[in-house]
């Protein structure tokens, strides 16, 4: 849910100075960008602390710290099943745009590095990794694997009604070869479909990423990737969470 530019008010309760949400200015156009979004620093706080969820916010308010009597912007862009009201209150911040890896909703996910993992394993993943951080879409919008040629619709996000187009039906193919004279040929994986909706009208842009995993050793020469259809690819190797096995290439 968007509104149009809207701040915090000062207030009493109970006696005690607090804030009240004022009403929105009206707006024909809001930028879907998590600066709008809840979160931001902690307005106030003398270390300058930042919302681990979204640390570019408008700001958080703080009972001891937000200095009383100041109008303080508010958030612009809420889930939709969690109206703002509670000016304390530590909001989930809402968007459509990627998550940088360090925001706790993908940094959470990247493992325990601590003394034994740069004795032990740097420059290796942890050992609890999981590869969840590379999901680089906010958690709502996370969706099951996708593997080209879906048909993609997305409503209520540009003037004019529904967006709809279709992924190519192509994949990226990596021949992977080894010294030892080992090859073995096998398909990427689609793991991201990225809409740049910034423009004032359409043509808009769609991005895709590809991702394959191969184990690192002293034998490995090389990959040539070359694109097929899915029906060409279909049957190849495909690499796992801990790339490609030898068991693949065999």
């Amino acid at each position: 849910r968007v509104h149009g530019p809207r701040a915090w008010q000062p207030a009493l309760r109970f006696l005690r100075p607090t804030w009240k949400l004022g009403p929105a200015e009206p707006a024909t156009r809001v930028p879907l960008d998590y600066r709008l979004a809840a979160g931001g620093r902690i307005v106030g706080d003398p270390e300058g602390t930042t919302s681990p969820d979204n640390p570019i916010g408008p700001g958080q308010l703080h009972r001891d710290w937000s200095p009383v009597g100041r109008v303080l912007p508010a958030p612009r862009i809420e889930v939709p099943e969690a109206a703002l009201a509670d000016p304390f209150a530590v909001a989930r911040p809402a968007g459509f745009g990627p998550v940088p890896p360090f925001w706790r909703w993908r940094e959470g996910h990247c493992g325990t590095r601590d003394e034994a993992w740069l004795r032990e394993r740097c420059p290796q993943m942890p050992a609890d990794f999981d590869y969840r951080f590379f999901q680089t879409a906010a958690p709502a919008l996370i969706r099951p694997r996708l593997h080209g040629d879906e048909t993609v619709r997305l409503d209520g996000l540009v003037p004019g009604g529904a967006l709809t187009f279709r992924l190519p039906g192509l994949v990226p193919v990596a021949h992977h070869a080894w010294f030892d004279g080992r090859a073995v040929s096998a398909r990427l994986h689609l793991d991201g479909v990225h809409l740049d909706l910034r423009a004032e009208a359409a043509p808009w842009r769609v991005d895709l990423t590809w991702r394959g995993w191969v184990a690192r050793c002293p034998a490995y020469h090389g990959a040539v990737l070359a694109l097929a259809s899915l029906a060409e690819a279909a049957g190849l190797a495909v690499s796992g969470e801990h790339g490609l096995s030898e068991e693949a290439g065999s």
